[in-house]
């Protein structure tokens, strides 16, 4: 498995924020998203067997492990790593875009989807919603036919437009029902944390806002 590197911290996010955490990041992503804030790790990483990750996780003393990316449902080892750690006692959180198959996965395992605009991949978003029937970029939709109560939704949000876009595809796929934690972040340094707020107020749906804290406490540039 090509791993960028190993490391204790808070997790930042998710409805696990504020709790201490070991990240795995793997190296690779099959996505260029242009607001990335974790471009290093499409470097190339190192080979590291399962038990050398094993071993470094079990250093850092916590419960939650977050495995993330890059992509890393683009290793071929995951699975193994993930009933590595299973055994091990872990709670597990999968960090992922969406755009590769689960598969097999227990159903123990958090998998926390970053659901990607169809503008993901430029500087700027519409300024007015010109469709409603755009997709997100990437994303296997046989995913969302395999998500649990241990799942997460999350989406990072630019303008109006591109939370309005969001809004609408999560009706159309009644993402409101199938029982999971959907979270909106604003993108960092681009939106108003406040006005996000009011918009997910307005939207009357259950909406969590989410910050990443990591952020706010060590700065943007922060690998930790």
């Amino acid at each position: 498995m090509r791993i960028i590197e190993i490391f204790r911290s808070i997790q930042g996010e998710s409805s696990t924020v504020g709790t201490p955490c070991t990240f795995v990041r793997t190296a690779g992503c099959n996505l260029n998203c242009y607001w990335c804030d974790t471009r290093y790790a499409m470097e190339a990483g190192i080979e590291m067997s399962v038990l050398e990750i094993l071993g470094q996780v079990r250093q850092f003393n916590t419960k939650l492990v977050c495995i993330t990316g890059g992509e890393p449902f683009l290793q071929r080892d995951l699975h193994e790593l993930v009933n590595a750690l299973q055994s091990a006692g872990y709670q597990i959180q999968i960090m992922t875009n969406g755009t590769v198959f689960f598969g097999l996965m227990n159903s123990q395992v958090s998998r926390v989807i970053d659901i990607k605009s169809p503008w993901v991949l430029e500087p700027d978003v519409p300024k007015e919603l010109e469709s409603l029937q755009l997709s997100p970029v990437g994303l296997d939709l046989s995913n969302l036919k395999l998500l649990s109560p241990s799942d997460e939704i999350k989406f990072v949000a630019r303008n109006l437009v591109e939370f309005q876009w969001f809004l609408a595809w999560a009706k159309s796929v009644d993402l409101f029902g199938k029982g999971v934690a959907v979270a909106v972040g604003p993108a960092w340094g681009v939106l108003d944390p406040g006005l996000l707020v009011d918009w997910i107020l307005e939207s009357g749906l259950p909406i969590r806002l989410n910050l990443q804290i990591h952020k706010i406490i060590w700065g943007s540039e922060t690998r930790r």
